[in-house]
């Protein structure tokens, strides 16, 4: 612009003091020239601008071409070159988006790191990282972006991996504790913003899980557990929650409810519903029930820690009831803090003197005359009063005091046996024995040694031990209950007809009579399928050559009935209730 001006000042000097231009011509001269000047300038600075705006063009073209690609990538997918992110084509919709915006960062300046999912010319999906590295000129512009792709498959895939198996139960594939307690804290955070807003909480217990564990094996606890999952799965809305928690402990939520208690009773009797058929597990079908502890929020406590304490407590008092479902409250912790005592008073019931023992008539059905005595078990607590043993022996199963106690139980009984035959009376006493008691390698010697301390005849000892028990002995190919059979001891099936389908095992060992279950002695008058079953399980031992004892006759019109079907011999309440030894003695004598 300055060479313009000093060109037109020249120019105008020339027009000026030239004597050959008229003075009247100077003026349109000079307007003339400018006019000129004018457009020689126009037309420069159009060519500047041109040249500049191309090489702006230039410049853009080469931040967003694709200046080397790696053999490695090329194999990965196909390059478009007209694109300035390589392999952007094959990146999945869901995660292209990301990509782009990476990109976006990285030409403002940034170092920017983007997983995504792509699909490789063969089709496969895999994930891949990708590294954005701006590059400078000297006055700070990016000039050129590096990209890496690296292929972090393998490693996400174990990510993902030990994030399933933390959150996971392996054997159901149902959540664990861990999800368990996030989804329920959730679920609670959740109901806490909405007025009305509740949250269920139900603790499952299977029923006598662990004799099935004892009986059948392991492989069989788990084929049960996997399936009670699957049913319980299909009961439930895909809303809800359901974990294992651990052993055979389930756990259901249901959140987001507004009438929590119809909600947790019509979830649980379905629940219970998908125990009513048995479980079928290689060559067995096997009854498992289910207790069903329930606790709801804001109702019955705010924080997970305390509802789910609750929820226990309730299912303890259901499994107390023999199973189906238990809303928490408040006496539930009550019988909670009870058991907790119990279990830490039981190692000092045998060092006080605690146990007691009572002794319950079976009656020779034909005769009306006394055959034998059952002993049963019970514990004189200083506090809690008499304790039936159902409150108190799996606690002594799980505490491994049981053998202690059922050595305890055959020595006493022995003793009482031999004051009983100097007072002129003479009667088998039969015991209880547990399957942890019956698989003790000392058993026998034990036994044997309580026998000959005694001075008891083997014959006046009988033991009972559940269908369970027997089948655990055939399944660990235990031979205990054969050899205490050897010493000359009567072995008797107690609770017969509520355990296992499979009869074989009355062939196999060394049995001399059963005794049917109560539940179907007691329905007998009001309920033709028990009378049926007490009817079959009388003439099934008798044509195995087996005694038949019925407990739980508890009125003359079931001890009529019992006498036309034939059987051997009656234990009840109508008979008598458990007597102390003086007391039996007593009755005896009338």
């Amino acid at each position: 612009m300055g060479a313009y001006r000093l060109y037109l000042d020249h120019l105008q000097s020339i027009v000026n003091s030239d004597g050959e231009i008229r003075d009247e011509h100077r003026a349109l001269l000079t307007a003339t020239l400018i006019k000129l000047l004018f457009r020689d300038m126009g037309l420069m600075l159009k060519g500047y601008w041109d040249s500049a705006f191309q090489a702006l063009q230039e410049e853009q073209r080469n931040q967003n071409r694709l200046l080397y690609i790696s053999p490695n990538t090329q194999q990965i997918c196909d390059i478009n070159m007209e694109s300035p992110i390589p392999c952007l084509d094959n990146t999945i919709v869901e995660d292209k988006e990301n990509v782009q915006l990476a990109w976006q960062q990285a030409l403002k300046g940034e170092r920017i790191e983007v997983e995504s999912r792509m699909r490789t010319a063969t089709g496969e999906l895999r994930w891949f990282r990708r590294v954005f590295n701006p590059f400078f000129d000297t006055n700070g512009n990016v000039v050129r972006i590096d990209g890496l792709m690296e292929d972090i498959t393998e490693s996400k895939q174990t990510i993902e991996r030990l994030q399933y198996l933390a959150t996971t139960d392996v054997l159901t594939g149902l959540a664990n504790r861990t999800l368990w307690y996030d989804r329920l804290n959730q679920a609670l955070i959740t109901a806490r913003r909405k007025e009305g807003q509740q949250a269920v909480l139900m603790i499952l217990d299977l029923n006598n899980f662990k004799i099935v564990n004892d009986t059948l094996g392991h492989s069989t606890g788990d084929e049960i557990l996997s399936q009670t999952s699957q049913r319980l799965r299909a009961a439930l809305r895909e809303s809800d929650t359901l974990a294992r928690l651990g052993g055979d402990e389930f756990a259901v939520l249901l959140p987001d409810v507004t009438h929590g208690k119809e909600a947790a009773e019509k979830i649980a009797k379905t629940i219970l519903d998908c125990f009513a058929e048995p479980f079928y597990c290689e060559a067995h079908a096997v009854h498992v029930g289910t207790s069903i502890g329930i606790a709801i929020f804001p109702e019955h406590g705010l924080d997970a820690k305390i509802l789910m304490s609750r929820a226990d407590a309730a299912m303890y008092e259901a499994k107390s009831k023999g199973g189906g479902f238990q809303i928490y409250h408040s006496e539930s912790d009550t019988n909670n803090g009870q058991r907790l005592r119990i279990s830490a008073d039981l190692r000092l019931a045998l060092e006080h003197k605690q146990f007691v023992l009572r002794y319950q008539p079976k009656v020779d059905i034909k005769t009306g005359k006394i055959h034998s005595v059952e002993a049963l078990l019970r514990w004189r607590h200083p506090h809690y009063g008499l304790i039936n043993p159902a409150d108190f022996l799996p606690l002594a199963e799980r505490t491994g005091m049981i053998n202690e106690i059922t050595q305890w139980v055959l020595s006493n009984v022995c003793s009482q046996q031999k004051k009983w035959h100097e007072s002129g009376l003479n009667l088998p006493v039969t015991v209880n024995v547990s399957a942890r008691a019956l698989h003790d390698p000392q058993v026998v010697e034990n036994v044997a040694r309580i026998l000959h301390a005694r001075g008891t005849p083997a014959a006046s000892l009988g033991l009972e031990v559940t269908e369970a028990v027997l089948m655990s002995a055939a399944a660990r190919d235990d031979h205990n209950l054969e050899r205490l059979n050897g010493l000359g001891l009567a072995i008797s099936i107690d609770n017969f007809g509520v355990g296992f389908s499979s009869l074989s095992y009355l062939k196999k060992m060394p049995i001399q009579s059963i005794k049917i279950d109560k539940s179907f002695v007691g329905g007998m008058e009001n309920n033709e399928n028990d009378a049926a079953i007490v009817r079959s399980s009388i003439e099934l031992g008798h044509n195995l050559g087996l005694q038949v004892v019925a407990e739980g006759v508890e009125s003359s019109a079931v001890w009529e009935s019992l006498a036309k079907m034939g059987c051997d011999y009656a234990q009840g309440f109508y008979i008598s209730h458990p007597l102390s030894a003086n007391e039996l003695l007593r009755w005896t004598q009338h």
